[in-house]
């Protein structure tokens, strides 16, 4: 897998500000052409919308919009889409990497061989280059057929008696 650097994936959040400007701008702008300002608690709306959007995105298509339109997808160790639950994770550590306009963050992507940022470490996720991506084997913990018996056990069956405790009479 080829992993992203800081500055593609700074070109990707600067596409999904975009995108969310836009949708942000269309909701105002509704709002308006109804006859009223915007309710109260709409930028609470807007912000917790912001969130869901980043988490459903990436645990459903690998990647915000954003993140698709430049090449990238976040994925495991294996190659696969993350769980929600990384995604949460990856996403909640964005307050810390987001520190000082995301130098925090850099600094994190700049230092780190697989280049990643601290909630990409938590969460052992991983933004790569979508064409770069193989899905490596996973390790099997289930047994894939049901092993058959040795041949010693066709035999005829012969109890095993502990005779310790049979003289103590």
């Amino acid at each position: 897998m080829s992993y992203a650097g800081v500055w593609i994936r700074f070109v990707a959040l600067v596409v999904d500000v975009i995108v969310f400007f836009i949708v942000s701008f269309l909701f105002g702008f509704l709002a308006a052409m109804s006859g009223g300002s915007l309710p109260a608690g709409t930028d609470w709306f807007l912000a917790l919308t912001a969130v869901l959007y980043t988490l459903v995105m990436e645990a459903t298509y690998g990647g915000t919009i954003g993140k698709q339109l430049v090449g990238l997808r976040v994925v495991d160790e294996y190659g696969d889409r993350i769980s929600l639950g990384r995604s949460f994770v990856r996403n909640l550590l964005r307050l810390v990497d987001g520190l000082f306009i995301y130098l925090v963050g850099a600094a994190f992507i700049w230092s780190s061989p697989r280049r990643q940022r601290l909630g990409d470490r938590a969460a052992s996720s991983f933004v790569v280059y979508a064409d770069s991506v193989r899905r490596a084997a996973r390790p099997q913990t289930v047994p894939t057929s049901i092993p058959s018996l040795p041949a010693a056990t066709h035999a005829s069956y012969q109890p095993i008696v502990w005779d310790e405790f049979r003289d103590l009479s």
